[in-house]
């Protein structure tokens, strides 16, 4: 499952082929500095935990109906996506946003 991940220190949009790719992308400095946010492949927002065995991990955040990626769009500068499978203006297409 491909995970979507704002950064709001840049304003720019990284696409994940997983949570686990996150993990492995982000510093846990970055992650628990709350420099980013998550969303699932369908736009709805992923909430940043720590399981018991200390790991963080991702879940759904279904308190949070004000934050879904179609509102970030606009906000978006850059696209990063290492699959070259994305652009920003198909995600705007697919999720019914407009650019700023």
């Amino acid at each position: 499952m491909s995970v979507f991940g704002f950064r709001v220190a840049d304003e720019s949009l990284h696409v994940f082929a997983s949570p686990a790719a996150v993990f492995q992308s982000c510093s846990g400095a970055a992650l628990s500095a709350q420099d980013w946010l998550f969303f699932a492949v369908d736009g709805s927002p992923l909430r940043l935990e720590q399981g018991l065995d200390g790991r963080p991990y991702l879940r759904p955040w279904a308190s949070c109906s004000s934050c879904s990626l179609p509102q970030m769009l606009p906000y978006v500068r850059a696209l990063h996506d290492p699959s070259g499978a994305e652009s920003l203006a198909a995600l705007c297409q697919r999720f019914g946003a407009e650019l700023a």
